[in-house]
């Protein structure tokens, strides 16, 4: 029971570690990234809209087509279990 406690103490000393290691690299990444960032942005806000309207009109047929499909699948499963 003891050598349990001490596994999961070590376990979670280890996890704390290991988060803090990850949030000292990403904190020296997105001084890089932030401005990438920034541009990336600009550039959706400015030109790409008419793409971001596509793509969601894509997604919105895409869910349609996906609703068909399962209500389909739906009443083949009630057809053939009443058989």
């Amino acid at each position: 029971m003891q050598q349990r406690q001490r596994l999961l103490q070590r376990l979670r000393e280890t996890i704390q570690i290991t988060n803090l290691e990850k949030e000292r690299g990403r904190t020296r990444m997105d001084m890089g990234m932030d401005m990438d960032m920034d541009m990336v942005k600009e550039r959706a806000m400015a030109k790409e809209r008419p793409m971001v309207k596509e793509v969601a009109m894509d997604m919105d047929t895409d869910m349609e087509n996906t609703k068909e499909n399962l209500l389909t699948l739906c009443q083949m499963r009630y057809l053939v279990s009443n058989q």
